[in-house]
């Protein structure tokens, strides 16, 4: 059913990392993105990667064609809506945090009330990265532009979208040990001779929020019961095991 089996016979000319926020996003871009950009380009392939901020969400952008090579990451969406208040509650422009790491004002009854008042516009934010088209902007004023707010949105909606993803993976499956089995599954499907990744491996440690997890393990069923209902098509791709690659799946050289 899904993309990886129309990949086969496919010759790719660039190359996307669609960056949902909070998915373990500057992890991959560092391990994988960056170091494919000198292979990409003496193969010809265009790697559509923004250098200047390091770190951009462009959503489904207007450069992808057919012959594009667009990968992805997905989150379990009880993480990711936690992880995404406390990146927008706790921090701004990027990695600036401007508050210390434990403050109490910021809990899950906090998190549960702004999500309760933002739900129309921050619901199923995972899989509007996949539906809208690039808004213009690199920071999280996003969230009140009238496309994120209307966009029309549906398991059958995302699952079709992602026919032209080739690679999808679980956020939660990629950690620094297994780097090298996403890369060479890559260089594989564009037809490219398999390389060593020769920088260090960053780990996915590197980038987590202390007060993510402090106000992840505070949630009982029935605040995560909520946040399913606010994120109910992202919580139905998350469980649909075939339109993810099984990143432990050794790649034959």
């Amino acid at each position: 059913m899904y993309a990886r089996i129309k990949i086969m016979n496919k010759l790719f000319d660039s190359f996307y990392f669609l960056h949902v926020p909070k998915t373990a996003g500057r992890f991959f871009t560092h391990n994988i993105v960056v170091p494919l950009d000198k292979i990409l380009k003496e193969h010809g392939i265009e790697n559509f990667y923004d250098r200047e901020t390091y770190v951009a969400h462009r959503f489904w952008a207007d450069f992808i064609t057919d012959k594009t090579y667009v990968t992805s990451l997905f989150r379990d969406p009880i993480k990711h809506a936690v992880s995404f208040y406390s990146h927008y509650a706790m921090l701004d422009r990027g990695a600036q945090r401007t508050m210390p790491v434990g403050a109490m004002q910021f809990n899950k009854n906090t998190m549960m009330d702004w999500f309760e008042n933002n739900s129309h516009r921050i619901g199923n934010m995972q899989s509007k990265n996949f539906l809208l088209s690039d808004l213009g902007g690199k920071e999280y004023g996003f969230m009140n532009s009238e496309k994120v707010i209307n966009c029309e949105i549906s398991k059958e909606i995302m699952i079709e979208r992602l026919q032209d993803v080739s690679l999808l993976i679980k956020s939660e499956q990629l950690h620094h040990q297994n780097i090298q089995n996403v890369f060479d599954k890559i260089l594989q499907d564009l037809k490219i001779p398999q390389h060593q990744i020769k920088h260090n491996i960053q780990k996915a440690s590197n980038y987590w929020n202390p007060d993510s997890t402090r106000i992840y393990k505070s949630l009982d069923n029935t605040d995560r019961n909520r946040i399913l209902e606010w994120n109910n098509v992202d919580a139905e791709v998350y469980h649909t095991e075939s339109v993810f690659y099984n990143i432990n799946t050794k790649v034959n050289q």
